[in-house]
């Protein structure tokens, strides 16, 4: 047996302001966190954040399939992934795959990153989000820069399309060859659109482009045409949800595609809230993968910095800003994630202490 027993929590958190995710407007987060208890009475804790707009799973049916997921599991005597039914979706995968592989690195005397790579970095770099539009995105980009970032991610194709790139060629010339710019259109732009961007800009100096096209089959034209480096993040979904429900004729076909434009991408950012891990998607590809973050509280944000320091080393930092877009958290002290680069032996000297008060018991196995 791996567990004596398996709680789950519901939680919602206002955040700091209002935001609106693929036509979603969102005033606060909600989850699930599932908290296992050992033999020896210590506890791992996972959570399970499905994101409106984007995850097929809504919070209920997490909890529901969650609960499934932990009665199978009680019974099982495999300590790792391996044990997970299939057809489980991303969020609750995530849960349980950050609580038995914890389950195993204590068991080996490791920190999670360790035990996933025995050479995985102690600091891992952060990316700073630049969300705003205007003149609250300029704001931003500096104080970011003041502070000592150098990579940012800024948000496009939420304005005119030649003021954003005036207002790109201005942010690379203010930082100079200091920063790594990094741009995400979470798939706005028609063709024509992204052609028009890519020839505004000089995109040799940008990191990356993020999802720039609709029709995510023109990905690989964009990135063969203007040379710019394209990252997956909404096709890499995608291909999970195929995986996660396996279809036949038309749907095997699109997925078949999917994976061929996520094989040709440059970059790939995996939100394991949202996808399942890369390695269960069957592709081939040797790119640098980009750990990012989706508006989870502090206990999936730290098992989400410790893949950036196994998967993504010193070299790719982490975008895990909207952990700061929260109002407050379920953790006793919050994570320290205001400042470029984050240490995360410290961290682990400040423990993840859970705040029950700010909890609901959903159920109890």
């Amino acid at each position: 047996m791996i567990f004596n027993s398996v709680t789950a929590y519901s939680y919602k958190l206002s955040l700091k302001a209002p935001i609106t995710l693929a036509g979603h407007r969102c005033a606060y987060r909600e989850g699930v966190l599932l908290a296992a208890q050992m033999e020896n009475g210590s506890v791992c804790w996972g959570e399970a954040a499905p994101l409106p707009g984007f995850s097929e799973e809504s919070p209920g049916r997490v909890a529901e399939e969650a609960r499934s997921v932990a009665l199978h599991l009680k019974h099982s005597h495999a300590v790792s992934e391996t044990a997970l039914p299939q057809g489980v979706s991303p969020s609750v995968y995530f849960a349980y795959q950050h609580i038995l592989q914890s389950l195993s690195a204590r068991e080996e005397g490791l920190p999670l990153r360790r035990y996933l790579n025995p050479e995985a970095s102690d600091r891992v770099p952060l990316c700073v989000l630049i969300d705003g539009v205007g003149e609250r995105s300029r704001i931003q980009f500096r104080r970011a820069f003041q502070r000592g970032y150098t990579t940012l991610k800024l948000k496009v194709g939420r304005s005119l399309l030649k003021e954003e790139a005036a207002f790109v060629c201005e942010l690379l010339r203010e930082g100079g060859p200091e920063i790594s710019l990094r741009l995400d259109a979470n798939r706005t732009w028609t063709r024509e659109e992204a052609l028009q961007f890519c020839q505004a800009v000089p995109v040799e100096l940008i990191a990356f482009l993020e999802e720039p096209v609709r029709e995510f089959q023109d990905l690989p034209f964009i990135q063969e045409r203007t040379g710019v480096a394209c990252a997956v993040d909404e096709t890499l979904q995608a291909l999970s949800r195929h995986v996660v429900c396996p279809g036949s004729g038309k749907s095997r076909g699109e997925a078949e595609q999917l994976r061929s434009v996520v094989e040709q991408a440059r970059f790939l950012v995996w939100k394991p809230s949202l996808c399942l891990p890369i390695s269960m998607l069957g592709i081939q590809s040797g790119v640098p993968v980009i750990l990012s973050a989706a508006y989870e509280t502090g206990v999936g944000t730290a098992a989400i910095l410790a893949y950036a320091a196994a998967f993504s080393g010193s070299r790719w930092a982490a975008g895990v800003d909207t952990y700061t877009r929260l109002s407050s958290d379920i953790l006793e002290t919050p994570l320290p994630l205001n400042m470029p680069e984050i240490d995360l032996v410290a961290c682990e000297g400040m423990g993840i202490s859970v705040n029950p008060s700010r909890l609901k018991v959903l159920w109890h196995v």
